[in-house]
């Protein structure tokens, strides 16, 4: 994910699977869920294919984009998909249910960035987030309460930072009895994500910049898919952010009118194949075990 690799531990899935065979005696269909960018889509879809039939035992498997399912949240099968999680923003635009694939964009800058960060901003002041922990690295620990002070503290401002004046000092004192100045970090790190930064050496696009690139992009008669941005992941739930958004985007496409709307539940991917799970053919095309033992993982190359 996001170029790294990942372990995944299936006992949480499997002991779900068990208690719902439990209930009625029967082994339920799969509808799982991957990212719109991934550059390994075909392995991973292999991968999920043998987790799903061999370790779960679904009678029948289903793989949709998170884009695609972030739209059919919204009831939607058009539109551009700005997703801002924990260490991936993508930018997907859709027509008609599929991904346009030449639009794509992505970058690392999202949460677990804006947690950095918040560390960094801290460490100026001489505030350090640590604590002993069992389960936990102090890193970890550390990463966890910087998350939690950037979801209860920071915000995007109204207007862009530099057409406003310097706010008053305001401190804010932690559990641990430190005490941090707020105002020094709680606008211009949501900030970031409006603008672009370089963080740790690395440049970072604005999400304006990289959404207006995937829809100046698209093909000629694909302009419902750029019509709409729909805004989703844990990433993209500061107060102000949608509307900074929707204005930046008009400038960057020149004063083109775009709609920008926000899936207010945080697991949109979720709510999303709630719908799936009801439709039909073309949007959700299920593979049966049958296929599966017959051609193998490969199988799932073809959706």
């Amino acid at each position: 994910y996001g170029g790294k690799a990942l372990d995944f531990d299936s006992s949480a899935v499997q002991a779900v699977f068990r208690k719902l065979s439990a209930q009625d005696g029967c082994r339920r269909p799969l509808l799982l869920s991957e990212p719109a960018t991934s550059a390994e889509k075909t392995r991973l879809r292999c991968l999920l294919a043998e987790l799903s039939f061999e370790a779960l035992e679904a009678p029948e498997v289903s793989t949709l984009s998170s884009a695609l399912l972030a739209t059919l949240a919204r009831g939607k099968s058009n539109g551009t998909v700005v997703d801002i999680g924990a260490g991936l923003t993508s930018i997907a635009p859709l027509l008609n249910g599929c991904v346009e694939p030449e639009c794509l964009r992505e970058q690392t800058f999202a949460g677990n960035a804006l947690d950095i960060m918040v560390l960094d901003a801290l460490k100026s002041q001489g505030v350090t987030l640590s604590m002993p922990s069992r389960n936990l690295g102090q890193a970890n620990t550390g990463m966890r309460l910087a998350q939690d002070i950037k979801e209860s503290i920071c915000f995007c401002a109204y207007a862009p930072l530099a057409s406003l004046e310097k706010p008053k000092e305001y401190r804010h004192r932690l559990p641990d009895n430190q005490e941090i100045e707020v105002t020094a970090f709680s606008r211009q790190i949501p900030e970031a994500l409006l603008t672009g930064t370089v963080l740790r050496g690395e440049c970072f696009f604005g999400v304006p910049q990289l959404a207006s690139e995937a829809i100046l992009t698209l093909p000629v008669g694909a302009s419902s898919a750029g019509s709409e941005v729909i805004l989703v992941g844990g990433s993209s739930r500061f107060v102000n952010f949608k509307d900074r958004l929707q204005v930046a985007l008009a400038d960057y496409l020149d004063g083109r009118q775009v709609k920008v709307t926000q899936v207010d539940n945080r697991y949109a991917s979720c709510l999303g194949a709630s719908v799936a799970a009801q439709l039909k053919h073309p949007l959700v095309r299920w593979v049966t075990r049958s296929e599966y033992q017959e051609h193998g993982s490969h199988v799932f190359t073809r959706l």
